[in-house]
């Protein structure tokens, strides 16, 4: 399960956009005043990049479960289907093997 955020791969569009908003707001802001504003705005654009890329590293550990699963049961696949060829029967082989690697595909 990946949350309610998703993962990184799939919100770090959304970041970029976010950061290229801040530094254009950024910019035309120190074009009006020039007190400093540009240096706030761009630490404020890091901070977030920065705390945003930390806060999705949470998604790794589900992902890898997921992995962990899918592998299980193509293993299980593989074994039935090797069990169900060296008895004989090699349709019902066949089909269990397509169904591990229709498992690769999802």
């Amino acid at each position: 399960m990946n949350g309610v955020w998703g993962t990184w791969q799939q919100n770090a569009p959304i970041v970029i956009k976010v950061a290229v908003i801040f530094i254009n707001i950024s910019i035309f802001n120190s074009s009006l005043n020039k007190k400093g504003n540009i240096m706030k705005n761009i630490l404020v654009v890091l901070t977030l990049f920065i705390f945003s890329t930390s806060a999705f590293a949470g998604s790794c550990p589900m992902m890898a479960g997921k992995v962990k699963s899918k592998i299980e049961q193509v293993q299980k696949l593989h074994d039935a289907g090797v069990k169900a060829h060296s008895e004989g029967n090699h349709s019902k082989s066949e089909e269990l093997l397509n169904k591990a690697l229709e498992l690769f595909k999802s």
